[in-house]
Formats: C-alpha cells, structure tokens, sequence
C-alpha cells in the first residue's frame, strides 16, 4: 500500500496539541510522540505494522501515548487512512480490525484499575470517544459497562491480594490517614473527608509494599458492597478478617488530631488474643509528620498577630498548605523590612507596620522552623522511608531545639522550651519502637542506642539501653519459636559398650547375679558431660551484635544489606523484615508537611463507594510501592520566582529622583551575566533533548515494533529533560521579563536625571544674571 503524503502535514504535528483534561497544553519541543507521527507519514510499511498490531486484543492503544498528544499530533489524512484500514486494507486480503465491545471495556477496565491518568470517565469524553472512533467507526462504550468491568477486575485482584497475604508469613503494620476532598463555590462550599487504611510489609524480595486495604467516606454508604458496619472500631476488625490478616498486624500508626485513641484501642482489644508483640506495647504509633506540624503550628500561633501585620505588607499569594511555605513567605517579608521597603511615611501611615522588637520575633522563628524543615526534608526524600533511620533523624532535631533552648533571645529560648516540652513527649512514647528498630541497623546496633541513652536520660540511659537489649532478646525468641531453624543442633548419641571382661579395673567387682544391669542415671550423666564440654552454640542476635558497626553512610539502604544479610542471620533477618516495614509517619515526601488534611483524588470521590474503593485499592496493589519523590523544583517554583522579584526590587530600589544612576548600571550588568548563564544552561539542555530525540528516531528506524511496545523505557528518560527544559525557558522568559523592567526603569532614571541637570542649567544663568 502505498501512503503519499505532501511535507505540510509534518509542519501540522505541533499545531493545536492540547490536553484533553483540563485544557492544559502540551510543550511545542520535539517528543518521540511527534518522531513517531513523523515517521507514521513518511514510512506506509510502519502504518501498516501500527495497525496490524492494534488488531491485538491484550494491546491496550491508550497505554503507548500519552492521550493528551496523540489526537493532536496525527494529522487528518493520517487518521483517515487508520479509519480506512480500520475497515480493511483494499487489495492485501487482510480483514478489518473486530470491535469487541466486551473485550474493549475489559482492557480499559484495567488501565483504570492500574493507574490514575485512566479514570473511568475518561470513556464519556467527547474528544476521547472521537479519536478512538476514528482509529475504528465502531467504537462504541459506555461508562456503565467499564464501571463493571472495574468491579470485575477488583475482585479479581483482591482475591489474588487476599490469597498472598493469608499466604505471607511476615507481620503486617496499618496506618490510617484522613483525605479531604473540597468542592463548590463559597456560598456552596462541601467538604467530605475519608478514610484511607493501608497495610505495611517488605515481601519475599525485601521490596516496601504500601498497599490500601480500604477506602471509604467517613459517613460510611450501605450501597458499596465493601461497606464496613459503623461499630466501636469503625468494622476496622471485621475488614481485617476479611482480608484474612487479622492474626499478622503488628502496629497501628495513625494521628493524633483526635484526643482519644478509642478507635486504636478497640482495634488492639480485638487482636490482644492474636498474640501481639511484647504484649501490645509497640503496637500504637504516633505519626512524625502530625507531631511535627502541631509543634510548628503552635509556634505560629504564639506570632499570629504579626503574621497578620505581614500579610497586609506582603503578599503570601496562593499556595498549598504546606508549614514550610509560610516561614518562606515571612523571609522574603523580612528581607525586604531589612531594606528599608516598609519604611516610608506613606507605607507607616497606610499599614500597621510590625515595630522592630516584632520583625525580630519573625527571625527568631524562621530560625528554629528552618533547622527543622532542613532535618526532616532529608528525612521524609528518602529513598526507602524504613523504620530504622528515624531516630537518629530525631535526636538531631532534639539537638537542634537543646541549643536554641539556651540562646541568647529570651522569645527564642522560650520558643525553643516549648517545643522541646512536646517533642520529649513524643521521644518517651516511641523510643522503644525507635530503638529497637534502630538496633536493626548494622551501622548503630546497640552502640548507638547506648550512646543516645547516655546524652539524653544521663544516668538512667544505662537502664533505658538495658530494657531495649532485654526487649530485644524477648523479641527473637518469640520469632524463634515462631520460625524454629531446620539444623538445631543435636547431640550425638552416647556410646554404650559392654565389656565381657570379669575385672576391667583394678578394685572393680562385677555385681552378683546381675553383671548386665546399665546404670540409667549413668548414661545420664555422660550424655551431661558431652554436652557441657561443648561450646555454646549463639544465636544470631548475638552473633549480629558481636559483629562491628558498619561505617557510617547516609546513603545506606538497610533493605539491601538485610537481603543479602538473611542467609547470615535467618531469624533475626525475618524479625528486621517486620519492623523496618513499620510506618512512622502516615505521610511522606512533600506531603509530610501539610497544615490540613491531604487531598483526596477528586477523580475518584465523585464515583459510586463501591467503585471508589474498587479503584484505590486495585491501584495500590497493582505496582509496588516506591516513595513518591516529587521534585522540590515545583513547589519551590514561586519561592524562586519570589527571591528573584526581591532581588530585583534591591537592585531598582526607590522611586528617588536622587538615586544614583551608575549603581543602577552595574546591577544591570550583573543580572545580564545571571541571565547569560541561565540562556547557555537552557540550550544546553535543549540540545540535550534533541541528542534524545535522534536516538529516538534512530531506534524507530532500526526497530519500530520494539518501540512500539515497550514506548515506556523512550518516553520516561525523555520526559525528564523535557521538563527540565520547559522549567528553564520559563526561568529564562521572567528573567528576560524582568531584564526589560530594569531597562526601562533605567531610561525612566536617565530622563529624570537629564531633567535635573536641565533645571541646574537653568538655575546656573539665572544666577549668573543677578
């Protein structure tokens, strides 16, 4: 078949590509979507391949590119001969493509339940239906029947989920978060909140699993079918039953928002008999990140009024509630208070300007909220967020607010009591959960729990460490009789040899009548003294314990050491597969640091309860669990864009006719050195993205079937620069934007300053004639 298409078309690639959800666009650089699209006009055997490989029933079109792009980027006459070869190619003998409305909304069905960018609705979108419509006239599908589908795929999955946890011989940690969803306008504003239960573990392969066990609204809905009867524990237990888990949970972390733990405890009544660890003593865990925020927040509070008083100076604009954002905020107010900007009459006069001994408490206060967000941002970007690596994460913190605690301001130093007040409260309530999981880690063993013991309790640490050690050596028997090793040692047999001899041994007379009698408590005794002149075989706790700690490495990932440490250590290594699972922290990442409730998936929270867990949970199962490490560069975008107006504003200075132009001049041209900087670092990133781009292409060429499908491995690598690219031509256009703003505030200077030396004239020959 031959396709010939004029090169206009390739120019019509980049036009009109939009998003089809929420009207985002999509950036015009080159992408292997539009490589591809490229090569689909000019290569009519690809064409052909592309759609003879749709054909495929297990091949899901929507999972090779992005749907926001692919509708844009093929131009008509492309997806007219995909429609017409849809129908059949005219003179090959190949028939057309076979609509199944069942098998399509089966494999939609799953790319709904296996990620969020699928939501169900997508089916009822105009644009959506249109294109698929155009790859086949038939297409034809009903949110209704893909809703089904869901609730297929959910059982299905669940009853696979059900079977590998019955099925796990590890123990399992619970955590429970409240997510909010907010609608409406002011005059309408609904607020519902729900509840999210996720369930803990590292497998088999010493993989972190976070999977969700149920997700529901807090007012509960007796349409779903997992809907769990409101009770002293909220059906918490019976939910546990159902998923056949109940006899593994080992810990209950959730926050402490609510001043009672009734919930908690109903939870732990009903496992008590389950035989839980140390007789429920670990089993409650208070949230970091909670107790954390609450600390923070009541340091804000102790300052409300002068936040107040700033926030009329200086805009914090609209952000997410995240703690962290509001001391930036209180920065840049405070760097601009130190350059005099609140400082003139009609600023005073206009608003209730903070007096100086204010503006100090702000810096005070910056002061001790930014050494903590620096410690838990480390903290919560981890990696793997395990168990084992918060406690010396906490006694930095603890450190922090003990040397604040003795500074030299009296509001700072009381500031800093306070916190210190709650934050021991929480040490006291989780340092043996801590320590024990601290032990665990081969860089601290009880070497550490010694040395934290010694600095923090003084001399009662010796007792502090010792009941941690004696926990510890309960903790493993109990996991040795749980899981008894295949090679117990076993003594041999003694050795028992009659001799027929009358007199073996000088003085030794044989008994009368019976000379065969054995002696019983003599075998006893000889087994006895095999026995004690063996060594005493050590168990692995002790044998791990003797070993030296490792060096230190904050880049050390427990779970890998563990999984090649487990043929060394096998029970030991099945009790640190249970505690590093435990969560500290319901939240992590960027999210740890929220002021409200985190936002539930407002895609979801519209559908049926039913649907909605169906959903969630099918998600978290599906892949397996990675800490969602979002870059910084986002949320941080409006801090950076708010450091750069103030340098700027520094640089331009007041409005005064007196100002000095040439200082003017040198900032200028330090801030076109700084934009240089910035042009070179975005062309070399944009040559970046095409050096990927040609490879891309390269690879089409060379193997277009493998591109086609496995497109992942192509569009991630590029995704990245790509983003890192658009991020840098938007730093390069405010920076040009604001360039432009010096330059005519510069020739506004230069004017002013001509009218001067204009008028000096005139007052020089008015002078002369008197």
């Amino acid at each position: 078949m031959a396709l010939l298409l004029d090169s206009s078309h390739v120019g019509r690639l980049n036009e009109n590509a939009s998003y089809l959800n929420e009207g985002k666009h999509v950036s015009k650089c080159s992408s292997p979507v539009n490589l591809f699209s490229r090569k689909l006009i000019q290569d009519s055997n690809l064409l052909t391949g592309l759609i003879t490989w749709l054909q495929r029933p297990q091949i899901s079109l929507c999972s090779l590119f992005p749907l926001n792009s692919l509708w844009a980027l093929l131009p008509t006459k492309t997806l007219n001969v995909v429609s017409d070869m849809s129908r059949g190619v005219p003179g090959s003998g190949k028939p057309g493509i076979t609509y199944d409305e069942q098998n399509a909304a089966r494999e939609f069905a799953n790319m709904a339940c296996s990620s969020e960018d699928f939501p169900p609705q997508m089916v009822e979108d105009e644009n959506f239906g249109r294109f698929l419509q155009t790859l086949n006239p038939q297409f034809k599908l009903s949110f209704k029947k893909v809703g089904t589908e869901c609730m297929k795929v959910y059982k299905e999955r669940k009853e696979e989920t059900k079977k590998f946890l019955v099925n796990f011989d590890g123990r399992i940690s619970l955590s429970m978060d409240i997510l909010r969803h907010e609608s409406g306008r002011w005059d309408t504003f609904n607020c519902e909140d729900y509840l999210c239960l996720y369930a803990h573990f590292i497998d088999e392969n010493w993989k972190l699993k976070k999977w969700v066990l149920n997700f529901r609204s807090l007012w509960g809905s007796c349409e779903s079918d997992d809907y769990i009867p409101e009770g002293d524990d909220g059906g918490m237990f019976k939910l546990l039953q159902d998923w056949g888990i109940e006899n593994k949970i080992s810990t209950f972390t959730r926050n402490d928002e609510d001043s009672d733990d009734s919930l908690v405890k109903c939870v732990k009544s009903h496992i008590q008999d389950k035989n839980l660890q140390l007789n429920g003593q670990l089993f409650r865990v208070h949230c970091l990140a909670d107790m954390i925020k609450t600390m923070v927040e009541d340091v804000f509070e102790m300052i409300k009024d002068i936040i107040d008083k700033v926030r009329e100076l200086y805009s914090f604009g609209r952000s997410l509630p995240l703690w962290y954002l509001t001391t930036s905020h209180l920065k840049g107010a405070l760097q601009l208070w130190t350059m005099g900007e609140f400082s003139s009459e009609d600023v005073i006069n206009s608003y209730n300007v903070p007096p100086p001994e204010e503006w100090k408490k702000v810096e005070g206060v910056c002061l001790i909220v930014d050494k903590i967000y620096e410690v838990l941002n480390v903290l919560f970007e981890t990696k793997h967020l395990t168990s084992n690596i918060y406690l010396y994460h906490l006694d930095e913190l603890r450190e922090i607010l003990t040397q604040f605690s003795t500074d030299s301001c009296e509001f700072v130093a009381t500031l800093a009591k306070d916190m210190l007040k709650k934050f021991d409260k929480y040490w006291d309530d989780m340092f043996f959960l801590l320590a024990i999981s601290a032990v665990l880690d081969p860089r601290f063993k009880m070497k550490y729990i010694d040395f934290v013991c010694s600095k923090v309790k003084g001399m009662e640490g010796n007792s502090q460490a010792a009941a941690v050690f004696v926990a510890m050596n309960k903790l493993f028997d109990e996991y040795e009789i749980r899981f008894p090793e295949k090679d117990k040692f076993i003594s041999e047999p003694a050795s028992d040899s009659d001799s027929d001899s009358d007199y073996d041994s000088e003085g030794e007379v044989p008994a009368a009548g019976n000379a065969n009698y054995t002696f019983s408590v003599m075998k006893k005794y000889e087994e006895f003294l095999q026995l004690s002149d063996l060594p005493a075989k050590k168990t692995d706790l002790h044998c791990y314990l003797e070993q030296p700690v490792l060096p230190w490495s904050q880049d050390f990932d427990s779970l890998t050491w563990w999984s090649t440490a487990g043929a060394k250590y096998p029970t030991l290594s099945r009790m640190a597969r249970d505690f590093l699972a435990i969560p500290v922290s319901v939240a992590s990442s960027f999210e740890a640091f929220y002021t409200e409730a985190r936002p539930a998936d407002a895609c979801v929270v519209c559908l049926k309860p039913e649907l909605m867990n169906a959903l969630v949970c099918s998600r978290s199962c599906n892949r397996s669990y990675q800490l969602n490490i979002i870059s910084f560069d986002r949320l941080n975008r409006e801090n950076w864009l708010q450091r750069l107006s103030l340098r700027l504003d520094s640089l331009i200075g007041p409005e005064d006719e007196n100002e000095a132009t040439p200082v003017l001049e040198v900032d200028v041209i330090q801030l076109q050195r700084e934009h240089q900087t910035l042009v070179t670092d975005a062309q070399f990133h944009h040559w970046a993205v095409l050096d990927l781009n040609d490879r891309h292409q390269v690879a089409v060429l060379q193997n277009p079937v493998t591109v086609l499908q496995n497109p992942v491995a192509v569009l991630n690598g590029h995704q990245v620069l790509e983003d890192r690219h658009q991020v840098l031509v938007d730093r390069h256009q405010v920076l040009e934007d604001h360039h432009q703003v010096l330059e005519d505030r510069h020739h506004v200077l230069e004017n002013r300053h001509q009218v001067l030396e204009d008028r000096n004239e005139e007052m020089a020959d008015e002078h002369r004639c008197l």
